[in-house]
C-alpha cells in the first residue's frame, strides 16, 4: 500500500510540474476551478497534495474494511491519470512553435478533469 501511495505522490508531483512547465511556456492555461487559471506552484501543491492525502486515507479505509483490490484500483487509476496529464503538460510545454489549436484544446481538456 505504501508503494502505491508513493507512486501516486510521485505522479501528482510530475503532474503539477508538467502543468507549471506548460504555464510558464505560455502554451496552456489551467482549467480546473480549484487551482485558478494561472496558479502558482505553491497554490498547485497546496491544493493537490491535501486532495492526494484524502485519496490515501480513503484507500486505507477501503483496505481496512476488506476491499483491498478496490483500494489499489483507486490508487492505480489516480496514478495513471496523473501520469497521463504530466506527460501532456510536458509535451505541450516543449512545443514552442506556432500554437497548434488542437494541442492547446487537448491540454485544456486534460487539465480540467485532473484529480
Amino acid at each position: 500500500m505504501l508503494i502505491a501511495d508513493a507512486l501516486n505522490l510521485a505522479a501528482t508531483v510530475a503532474d503539477i510540474e508538467g502543468t507549471q512547465a506548460c504555464l510558464h511556456s505560455h502554451t496552456c492555461r489551467e482549467a480546473n476551478p480549484l487551482f485558478g487559471s494561472k496558479p502558482s506552484r505553491a497554490r498547485a501543491y497546496g491544493t493537490a497534495i491535501p486532495i492526494s492525502f484524502l485519496t490515501y486515507a480513503f484507500a486505507a479505509r477501503l483496505k481496512k474494511d476488506g476491499n483491498g483490490n478496490f483500494a489499489f484500483a483507486t490508487l492505480w487509476a489516480a496514478t495513471a491519470v496523473h501520469v497521463y496529464f504530466a506527460a501532456g503538460g510536458f509535451a505541450v510545454a516543449g512545443d514552442r512553435t506556432s500554437p497548434n489549436p488542437s494541442a492547446a484544446n487537448r491540454q485544456k481538456f486534460a487539465i480540467a478533469i485532473r484529480f
